[in-house]
């Protein structure tokens, strides 16, 4: 009979050790978890903003009288004589 008992003690105690061990491991993934979910949180607002403030430009405009692509009659400059 003592053998039996020790037995159960010694394969108590070794998922007492696993338990430890996994409480552990939980803790140390509980922690990367949580630094994940904080990453993801704030590239989620980044991209937010990003979107925000692409919406929200003013439109470029033209200046009265000139067309896209309408560069003067004498070439990018005037007056440059190219």
């Amino acid at each position: 009979m003592g053998s039996l008992i020790e037995e159960l003690r010694r394969r108590e105690d070794a998922a007492r050790a696993e338990a430890g061990r996994l409480r552990s491991r939980i803790e140390e993934l509980s922690g990367e978890l949580a630094r994940a979910e904080e990453r993801a949180s704030r590239l989620a607002i980044a991209a937010r903003k990003s979107r925000r403030s692409r919406t929200s430009l003013p439109q470029r405009t033209r200046p009265p009288g000139r067309t896209a692509g309408r560069r003067g009659k004498q070439g990018l400059f005037r007056g440059s004589g190219r």
